[in-house]
């Protein structure tokens, strides 16, 4: 169950942790440039870092300072322990009284907060760079030591980028000139999935609470070892940074099923007769056709199918495939590699009813919208209209009732749910029965799915076990004609959708029912609800 407030209030105390670590770290960073001229490497300009890896997120801050103005030396680089971070300099910030401090991060804050559709792969982290002014140093004559007072020997003062110039206010030219870029690089972890063809840089604007990409160009992702890439890109902004994606990147989903876990599968539970395989196909690009999948035992889950997913892309998920953790923190760890499965109703607005299918679209392939066959834009952004949410009260019963026949039955979904008749309080399933355990592979179920018989038209003799279509809303479950086969769905369904809600109650139901039956010779018989799937 979803506690709103209490999600709510968890993030903004996350928020309010970040920010008190910032005040930490902008304090240290401070005293620590009050104090150059005491640990300051003369030739480098390095003042120092600090690097923590204690729970592998390899967090670490790195502090250069331009007190020695050594314009000869252009890149400044750091050891591998704090990020093997490196930049290549312009000319007017060698020629300044300033420093530059890397902070790389673990904890994403922004992108929870994100008005646009990106998001911070945060497997890769947030990179904060940032100029600071320099305090004045302290000075030894005669033995004594005097130390100036200024308020940036307990704070920091950043300084914008491009820096700007005091005659700035009155030269034309400067406007107009051109920004030079800063080449920032960076290692990152070798177990991220980057699902878009080509790796995006973005900065975070705290003014409109976006990622935005303006500014950021020529983002390389390249192999170091087998446990490290290294991440470059040229900007002319600095502020904090991150590796993103598109948040709906793989959905809509084109399809999803469930069905009972294959006998002695890597359960390592004393019964997996009650596990099941979770098999989700998304609208990404790089993932084709595979569908991403997760066995999910009692209160555990892992990625099934690791070793069948699309190579080289999917290869880091590979020591994932014995990894069990509960269901929420697996999904939370797929996210922060780069696999984001789980979607968010503010989502809604990005995505198209029927992207990821065929119908509606051009005979190239493409949509009406411009967008190609995933409904989507080279980066999987989607170009659609915006889907409707179903109703939470809705959502909660019907993965209910999926839970609680999933065992014994396959489960998939259907086209339909999101089209109309049904509305947000509707969700639509097709079931059918297992009647042979040792046949529960996803060829099986792609099978029995595609043929859609009637399970009166069942014969031992013939593969196919048969389905039936059932409906979950606020009235319980019931039985409803609906395929995927069909063209259109017919009206009378309408009728038996709307029956017993709103004002299609008593008289009015049964006189809605008849004036529709009419048509076809008879009354429509009215729907029998059970209170749940495993009463239906």
């Amino acid at each position: 169950d979803v506690d709103v407030a209490a999600v709510e209030a968890l993030q903004l105390r996350r928020r309010v942790a970040r920010g008190l670590a910032e005040t930490v770290a902008d304090k240290a960073t401070a005293q620590c440039l009050d104090r150059a001229n005491e640990h300051q490497d003369e030739e480098t300009g390095y003042v120092g870092y600090v690097a923590d890896r204690f729970d592998g997120s390899r967090e670490w801050c790195a502090v250069w300072a331009n007190y020695v103005k050594n314009p000869r030396k252009k890149t400044i680089d750091f050891p591998e322990s704090a990020g093997a971070f490196a930049a290549e300099l312009p000319k007017q910030v060698l020629s300044a009284a300033v420093a530059m401090r890397a902070r790389r991060t673990a904890v994403d804050v922004h992108s929870e907060l994100c008005a646009n559709e990106l998001m911070a792969v945060t497997g890769a982290g947030i990179l904060a760079v940032d100029l600071l002014s320099l305090p004045p140093l302290s000075k030894t004559t005669k033995g004594w030591t005097v130390k100036p007072r200024s308020p940036l020997t307990d704070a920091i003062e950043r300084v914008r980028y491009p820096i700007p110039r005091p005659d700035d206010d009155d030269d034309d030219d400067a406007s107009t000139a051109a920004t030079p870029a800063v080449r920032i690089s960076h290692a990152i972890p070798a177990n991220l999935a980057l699902v878009d063809p080509r790796p995006r840089v973005a900065w975070w604007d705290e003014l409109n609470q976006t990622w935005t990409e303006d500014g950021v160009s020529d983002v390389d992702v390249d192999v170091v070892d087998a446990d490290t890439r290294r991440l470059s890109f040229s900007t002319i902004v600095l502020e904090r940074f991150a590796l993103v994606q598109s948040r709906v990147a793989m959905f809509p989903y084109r399809s999803w099923h469930v069905r009972p876990a294959p006998t002695g599968s890597n359960a390592g539970a004393s019964d997996s007769s009650r596990n099941v395989i979770v098999s989700v196909e998304t609208n990404c690009p790089a993932l084709a056709q595979t569908p991403v999948e997760l066995e999910v035992g009692d209160g555990w889950a892992r990625l099934a199918n690791a070793d069948d997913l699309p190579a080289p892309t999917f290869v880091a998920l590979r020591e994932m495939r014995d990894v069990r953790l509960p269901p929420k923190a697996l999904l939370a760890e797929l996210s922060r590699r780069g696999v984001h499965l789980t979607p968010e109703d503010r989502d809604a607005r990005y995505l198209a009813v029927g992207a990821g299918s065929n119908e509606g679209s051009n005979e190239d392939g493409s949509n009406e919208d411009g967008s190609n066959e995933n409904g989507s834009n080279e980066y999987g952004e989607q170009t659609g209209a915006g889907m409707a949410t179903k109703d939470l009260a809705n959502e909660r019963a019907a993965c209910e009732d999926v839970g609680i026949i999933a065992p014994g039955y396959f489960v998939h979904s259907t086209r339909w749910c999101a089209r109309p008749p049904f509305g947000t309080g509707d969700s639509v399933v097709r079931v059918a029965e297992v009647r042979d355990v040792h046949l529960t592979d996803a060829v099986d179920v792609r099978k029995i799915f595609t043929n859609e018989h009637d399970p009166r038209e069942w014969r031992p003799d013939r593969y196919d076990w048969g389905m039936k279509t059932l409906l979950r809303n606020e009235r319980g479950c019931a039985f409803v004609d609906v395929k995927d086969s069909y063209v259109t769905l017919d009206d009378s369904l309408e009728v038996i959708v709307r029956d017993g809600r709103g004002e299609r109650v008593g008289a009015k139901a049964v006189r809605a029912r008849m004036i529709e039956g009419t048509r076809d010779g008879g009354a429509i018989p009215a729907p029998t609800y059970y209170p749940d799937a495993r009463s239906a």
